[in-house]
């Protein structure tokens, strides 16, 4: 089975020059789990020519419920490897590029050479996630970033903007916050960042925790079943929106 037979479908919705756009660009996805994996999924499905997965964790069985990657055989392995591995087995010639590491200010320069035609921002760690929103702007280089999808039970709500405009979104909050004070960004209510963002304005639901029938008045801290719960269904429309829009982007140069 060729290329064109595999993915006459995307020629047939967007045209043949617009395919080809597709299949010549490069997109880095930092963060390979639970946002990252359908968006991988999603690049891939869509003739994507050229991926970059930069993640330094492994599969783990606490992933199935929402990580595509995540089966039962593929626990323990790198997240990047057993991404690859599916992303080839979708489009044998697509060119997977797999870094098992996480993206730190001192990898940046070596992760973030190549030259991207985007990058998706799946990470969760507001540090690493500020760092790269800056390192991005400053380079001039396209950039999605994805908010907190985590204890959200809603697919309608999720919704795309620009980062300074988002609301409600916990995660993306503090980033703004740490951006403003770290980074120069703008500090006003409502100027944009000209950084583009995945989020949901939807309240999030604490995770639920039995509690011991002799301590009524145990306190149900966050992580007490490792943070947020999280649906497989609100988790991979996050993914799929940021990659979606990303081809959208792709698209548009030659429409």
């Amino acid at each position: 089975m060729n290329e064109k037979q595999r993915f006459a479908g995307v020629q047939r919705l967007y045209g043949e020059a617009a395919f080809k756009q597709l299949n010549t660009s490069h997109i880095c996805v930092i963060g390979v789990g639970g946002v990252g994996s359908w968006v991988c999924e999603t690049l891939a499905r869509n003739g994507i020519g050229e991926i970059t997965l930069i993640d330094a964790d492994d599969v783990c069985i606490s992933n199935v419920n929402r990580q595509i990657h995540a089966l039962s055989e593929t626990i323990g392995q790198e997240k990047v490897k057993a991404m690859a591995n599916r992303i080839k087995s979708i489009n044998p010639d697509c060119k997977v590029h797999c870094h098992s590491s996480f993206l730190l200010e001192s990898t940046a320069q070596q992760l973030l050479a190549p030259t991207y035609d985007y990058i998706i921002d799946a990470i969760d760690s507001i540090k690493h996630k500020c760092f790269l929103i800056n390192y991005c702007k400053e380079n001039n280089i396209n950039l999605i970033t994805v908010g907190g999808a985590g204890g959200k039970t809603q697919i309608s709500g999720i919704q795309v903007c620009d980062l300074g405009l988002t609301h409600g979104d916990r995660l993306l909050a503090k980033v703004r916050a740490n951006l403003r004070k770290n980074y120069g960004f703008p500090k006003y209510k409502g100027k944009k960042f000209k950084i583009m963002s995945v989020f949901s304005a939807e309240n999030v639901k604490l995770p639920w925790c039995e509690t011991p029938k002799d301590n009524t008045q145990t306190s149900l801290k966050l992580d007490c079943n490792n943070g947020f719960g999280t649906d497989m269904a609100v988790i991979s429309i996050f993914g799929i929106t940021a990659a979606h829009y990303v081809i959208q982007q792709l698209l548009a140069k030659v429409q």
